[in-house]
């Protein structure tokens, strides 16, 4: 992948407007995401094995409006190594993500709070 798989990162205030915002992004033919990845919330993609509810989210059904990984999957996404490769193993392994579509937006109110970081 030449491009670095995080397109953007959304976050907010509850209830502003961050879903749509993310929905309005991910009409984009080459870009997609499901419910809030939260995966920058550790520091580092190993701990997103254990970030509650986001872990979850992970391995529950896309037709939840979650990612859809099995926890194998999930489980290569935390061993990545650095930021974008979780992110690519993400593109790689969720049933969203259509040929072509190579780039993520990760959103959640949660990273408000990290910001200054």
């Amino acid at each position: 992948m030449s491009e670095r798989p995080l397109l953007c990162v959304v976050t907010g205030m509850e209830h502003s407007g961050t879903t749509f915002l993310s929905k309005l992004l991910t009409a984009h033919p080459t870009v997609n995401a499901a419910f809030e990845c939260g995966i920058l919330l550790g520091e580092n993609p190993r701990e997103v094995l254990a970030l509650e509810p986001w872990s979850d989210w992970f391995v529950t059904p896309i037709e939840e409006g979650h990612w859809g990984l099995t926890l194998e999957q999930f489980e290569e996404v935390a061993a990545a190594s650095d930021w974008d490769g979780a992110y690519a193993k993400v593109i790689e392994h969720c049933p969203l993500f259509q040929e072509g579509e190579n780039r993520i937006v990760d959103k959640s109110p949660r990273y408000l709070q990290d910001l200054p970081e």
